[in-house]
């Protein structure tokens, strides 16, 4: 049987009501490209997160989700966020799980979502796509879009949120096959936009923080495309701001490495 919280168990700690006012720094908008967190794409999540009822999280998609080798025997963002949802705010019956695979990109997935998403009955699905698809470049760009919508077809056919994110924003001359990138960052939110859907905008987050591409590293691992240890606490950092459950006295919302 699937676990409820009941009276007994500790209250979490009340999410930050204005997300806004935190320091994470909010996208320019060139950047965000009207993609934010406080419209009514993300009411479905977070309405989720305030019913007693247990949810499903998926995580999918390439070697961003995944996390492995790059966090060196560390915790990736998704297990940071398993473990915000699951014991911080004691949520014990959500499940939270994670099919993210290196060299998976968009095709892949929608030609494995049954096997890969669907199968689990999730009630919300990140996909974590953009930096192994862009690798084909600009011929690549028109399949990635045709996939991701189709993604989110099938995603909400199923009755699940399909919850969008960009990737983290990389070192270019470290990783120069995947310098159209930038294409497909604005396919995923103007994807986001055609389609209503929330969007967490990590590229423009970490583009504002980090202008200089040489401060990038500290978030980075060694090839200056993967989020290191630190890029993990991140990416797991800004979606609870934008998920609206951030509390700076959590021990895995914080502390911030700058």
């Amino acid at each position: 049987m699937l676990l409820h919280r009941h009276a007994d168990q500790p209250a979490a700690a009340p999410p930050v009501p204005a997300a806004d006012t935190l320091s994470v720094a909010e996208a320019p908008a060139d950047e965000a490209a009207g993609v934010r967190s406080r419209g009514p794409s993300f009411r479905a999540i977070r309405q989720l997160l305030e019913d007693e009822r247990p949810v499903t999280w998926v995580f999918t998609g390439d070697g961003q989700a995944g996390g492995a080798e790059h966090t060196q025997g560390r915790r990736s963002f998704v297990e940071h966020f398993a473990e915000r949802i699951r014991w911080e705010l004691r949520r014990l019956g959500d499940v939270v799980i994670n099919t993210g695979a290196s060299a998976g990109g968009a095709q892949e997935l929608l030609e494995n979502l049954d096997w890969r998403v669907l199968r689990f009955q999730p009630d919300v699905v990140s996909l974590v796509l953009g930096l192994q698809d862009a690798t084909a470049g600009p011929a690549g760009r028109a399949a990635f879009r045709r996939a991701l919508e189709r993604l989110i077809e099938r995603l909400r056919s199923a009755g699940a949120i399909p919850l969008l994110t960009t990737p983290n924003y990389i070192r270019f001359r470290k990783a120069p096959l995947h310098a159209d990138v930038r294409a497909y960052v604005r396919i995923i939110r103007e994807t986001a936009r055609k389609f209503e859907a929330p969007c967490i905008d990590h590229w423009a987050h970490w583009k504002q923080s980090k202008p200089r591409q040489a401060d990038l590293q500290v978030w980075l691992a060694s090839d200056g495309l993967h989020p290191g240890v630190y890029g993990h606490r991140e990416l797991a950092r800004l979606m609870f701001v934008r998920l609206g459950i951030y509390d700076e006295t959590s021990p895995t919302c914080r502390p911030r490495v700058t």
